[in-house]
């Protein structure tokens, strides 16, 4: 099924620093439909991939809405992160188990 929406991740800050923490995602979750996270010690489960992208400022990741995908833990002590995340979908397209069904931004397509 190809993708409804998309995610860009634009780092605003060099995080290629592995102690930084970039976002981290799990290689080809957007493909598992409806199983979660949860689910991975399944017997039938594929392994999972997980990938941090240590990115300089001004790059930046695209990936398809579904993938799993976090920011680790900030250590005490440790500078914040900043990075800007664009979420593009199509226009009938929303995302109701994170934002409900509500507007939550975004333009409007003409």
């Amino acid at each position: 099924m190809a993708s409804t929406s998309l995610n860009a991740f634009i780092h605003l800050e060099d995080l290629s620093d592995a102690h930084r923490g970039a976002t981290e995602f799990v290689l080809g979750s957007h493909q598992w439909g409806m199983r979660w996270a949860e689910d991975e010690d399944a017997d039938d489960a594929a392994p999972a991939e997980e990938r941090a992208f240590r990115l300089a400022a001004g790059a930046g990741v695209v990936a398809d809405y579904r993938t799993i995908h976090r920011g680790p833990a900030v250590t005490a002590g440790a500078d914040p992160r900043y990075l800007a995340m664009l979420v593009y979908g199509r226009s009938w397209w929303a995302d109701v188990i994170n934002y409900g069904r509500g507007d939550y931004g975004g333009f409007p397509t003409p």
